[in-house]
């Protein structure tokens, strides 16, 4: 009987250690043909991500170009706008110096028209 469970215990470890490589075996196989069944299956899903970042930055370039341009057109703009409101305010100015101007000249016309009613009124 001694030489029953010697000779089980040795197997055990046998077939302990030829279980453990057996499973490690089917493990880095599992794991080889998960990559490559990944690799193939999603290469084509990476490429058409890397096509689309490629168009997305060249899009970006593009967005940055047109942001510059439109940059020095706001600021040319501005520029313009300062401009048309000097001159709006010189205007101004004129405009009510030429009103200032009017009314002086009305303000001795009455004056004068008064001053005619006086003399007609005291000859009469």
């Amino acid at each position: 009987m001694n030489t029953f469970i010697i000779l089980l215990a040795q197997s055990k470890d046998k077939t302990t250690t030829e279980i453990f490589i057996l499973y490690m075996a089917a493990t880095i196989l599992s794991f080889v043909i998960m990559r490559l069944y990944f690799k193939l299956i999603y290469k084509w899903r990476f490429k058409s991500l890397q096509f689309e970042r490629d168009n997305l930055k060249k899009h970006i370039l593009a967005i940055n170009a047109d942001k510059v341009i439109l940059y020095k057109s706001l600021q040319i703009k501005d520029i313009e706008s300062q401009q048309v409101a000097k001159e709006m305010n010189t205007l101004k100015v004129l405009y009510s110096q030429e009103i200032q101007k009017k009314v002086d000249a009305l303000e001795h016309v009455k004056q004068l028209f008064q001053v005619n009613n006086k003399f007609v009124n005291r000859n009469n």
